[in-house]
């Protein structure tokens, strides 16, 4: 039988540094304890159903909220019931919010279908990505409203900033608003401090860029690197 703290280490070993069960395993025997795989592999079965309630909770915490960050990146995987063995694709998906928990589910598919079950009773702003599957998602279901992420957005108007100086302004209204949240890393600022501050300088600056946006965007020349931003409904 394992001592208390073994399952705690080797779920610690395996999702936090990254270290699966074989190497572990290895790193194990140099020490002359002498564990295989398949216990290991049962331990962290075991400790993943001894910690669902707990999961569940997180989840549930998330999906009562009014907003949510959500992504999703391949993972590959090795399916034995896959042609010849070989490894295939599979999604990892964490939803989270600012001061909340961070909660992944799994699935093989990067589909929209999981994310009926991974958002089920969700209602409010969803941000995320350009990813299609996220805009269809919104677009189907009353009471979410999606957000994109900033990152995103900035990338379109640097790669367009050479054709254009209104990409370059852009740019410009863009690191104002990183600005602001420079000084607030550096200042230590709480959850309460960023929303005031966000009200008081970013909104208002917000809106006069959501504007103007509005009014490039019947522009020819423009529309093409901005249409994104105002069908997503991106800023403020």
């Amino acid at each position: 039988m394992p001592i208390k703290h073994s399952h705690t280490i080797i779920l610690l070993s395996k999702y936090v540094d990254h270290l699966p069960l074989y190497r572990q395993r290895k790193m194990l025997q140099r020490q002359q304890v002498r564990l295989c795989e398949q216990s290991m592999g049962r331990w962290v079965g075991r400790s993943a159903e001894v910690l669902e309630p707990i999961y569940n909770r997180m989840h549930q915490n998330l999906i009562d909220g009014d907003y949510l960050q959500i992504d999703e990146t391949p993972i590959k995987v090795i399916d034995p019931d896959y042609p010849n063995n070989k490894t295939r694709s599979g999604w990892l998906w964490p939803i989270s919010r600012p001061a909340g928990d961070v909660v992944f589910t799994w699935s093989m598919t990067r589909g929209s279908s999981h994310l009926d079950e991974l958002l089920a009773g969700f209602s409010g702003y969803l941000q995320s990505d350009a990813y299609g599957v996220y805009d269809k998602y919104a677009r189907e279901r009353e009471g979410i409203v999606l957000s994109a992420c900033m990152a995103h957005i900035r990338r379109q108007f640097d790669k367009a900033k050479e054709q254009s100086k209104d990409a370059q302004h852009v740019l410009e209204r863009i690191a104002l608003l990183y600005r602001i949240e420079k000084e607030l890393r550096e200042d230590g600022a709480d959850h309460a401090q960023i929303e005031r501050t966000r009200q008081a300088e970013s909104l208002p600056m917000g809106k006069i860029f959501d504007h103007r946006l509005h009014g490039w965007a019947q522009m020819p020349r423009l529309r093409g690197f901005i249409y994104l931003c105002i069908l997503c409904h991106l800023w403020f």
